[in-house]
């Protein structure tokens, strides 16, 4: 059976699939001409590690504005999260630098991590501003 992404994870390392059943695809619809997206993990070893955090940012970038805003977090809460206050804050907005600061603000204030053996949740939220802040600078210029 089919289910969405954002209630297939219900808890660190764990699933809806239950241990007989098996996941044989994803779909994922194709995006349009104007679709940027962008994603960033970072841990001690990124290739291999569990990642002290993950940032995944996608939506459609027209005229400097980005709409159809998808924004999500990994490692910061139980499960991956999607961001819907940081969505908020760039819907329909041009990604100027006051734009990109409020955004960067709204998604550290947003995550509710935990200290664990990885980081802080100091560290987490201070990373997730300051990557945020950097993947939108770098979406405003493409």
């Amino acid at each position: 059976h089919c289910m969405p992404l954002s209630t297939f994870f219900v808890g660190p390392g764990k699933t809806r699939r239950s241990l007989c059943e098996l996941v044989t695809g994803v779909r994922i619809p194709v995006p349009g001409p104007d679709h940027v997206a962008h994603f960033y993990k970072h841990g001690t070893r990124p290739a291999l590690d569990i990642s002290t955090i993950s940032i995944g940012i996608a939506g459609t970038m027209k005229e400097g504005a980005l709409s159809n805003v998808r924004v999500a977090f990994g490692a910061v809460a139980p499960t991956p999260v999607r961001a819907a206050q940081t969505e908020k804050a760039l819907e329909g907005r041009k990604l100027d630098a006051a734009i990109i600061d409020q955004a960067a603000a709204t998604a550290r204030d947003e995550v509710k991590p935990i200290d664990d053996v990885r980081a802080t949740a100091w560290y987490r939220k201070e990373m997730i501003h300051n990557i945020t802040k950097r993947i939108l600078g770098h979406v405003a210029q493409a």
